[in-house]
């Protein structure tokens, strides 16, 4: 959860690539945290990045180097 108080801007979006992606390529972000809520944001976060979408918008995988599923 985000507090209201915080940040510039909330999405409320589904977790798949086709909802994320254009709040990537509009917000432009360093990076995305994809060890935080259900396995539905880690494998849609995966998924864009083996698709190679993370990397044109520059936008990296923070905190794990390695990411398993198990």
């Amino acid at each position: 959860q985000t507090s209201i108080d915080l940040p510039n801007k909330i999405f409320c979006e589904q977790i798949t690539d086709t909802h994320v992606l254009p709040v990537i390529r509009e917000e432009r972000p360093y990076g995305m945290l994809l060890s935080f809520g259900e396995r539905t944001a880690l494998h849609c976060g995966i998924r864009l990045h083996e698709e190679n979408m993370l990397a044109a918008y520059l936008c990296n995988i923070l905190g794990e180097q390695n990411i398993f599923i198990c």
